[in-house]
């Protein structure tokens, strides 16, 4: 790994990328828009907005994480927080509890290093609020993350998730039953 450094992408998605950095990208709620991304910019499905960086063709995603800005406590939450499966990409969703007017922001981060042998592990399950995904063998969990969706009664968010004390395993629970299941994802190594 090379030492860590901090780089930050402008709202255009442009900006500094550098190797072994905390990458980050913020997105605004802009109102309605296509549901196709146009030069990089925030993808707004109604109230719900996704947030992803890339990282450079040399580097993989070792951990990620997401916050929200703005949006008023209970009335955005988040729905997904993780890498996707290769490790090339983070990602972050969240979306609007009931009818919130203001303005509000998610940011998808990711610590991106040289590739170190790591896999994205995980599994998706139906019917339940809560889940946890072990690391195979002797692996221990670098980062976690998870993602949900609507649920027969509303939205569902993320209500904690993280890692057990012995870094074997991710745990995640909701807020409730999401209709099409829930992903927890672990990155091991």
């Amino acid at each position: 790994m090379s030492s860590a450094q901090t780089g930050r992408a402008g709202a255009d998605g442009g900006g500094v990328r550098m190797p072994g950095s905390l990458q980050e990208r913020q997105r605004r709620r802009l109102g309605a828009a296509s549901p196709t991304p146009v030069g990089g910019r925030p993808v707004p499905v109604a109230d719900f907005l996704v947030d992803a960086q890339r990282l450079p063709s040399s580097q993989r995603v070792l951990g990620s994480g997401a916050s929200i800005a703005g949006g008023g406590f209970g009335s955005v939450g988040l729905q997904m927080s993780r890498a996707s499966g290769p490790l090339d990409i983070a990602r972050a969703a969240a979306a609007e509890d009931g009818t919130y007017s203001g303005n509000w922001q998610v940011t998808a981060y990711a610590v991106c290093v040289n590739p170190v042998g790591a896999a994205a592990e995980g599994s998706v399950q139906t019917g339940v609020s809560s889940a946890s995904h072990s690391c195979p063998g002797a692996e221990q969990v670098h980062s976690a993350g998870g993602a949900t969706g609507p649920g027969t009664t509303g939205q569902t968010f993320l209500n904690s998730l993280y890692p057990d004390a012995g870094l074997t395993s991710v745990r995640l629970s909701l807020t409730g039953v999401p209709s099409d299941g829930l992903a927890i994802q672990a990155i091991c190594a």
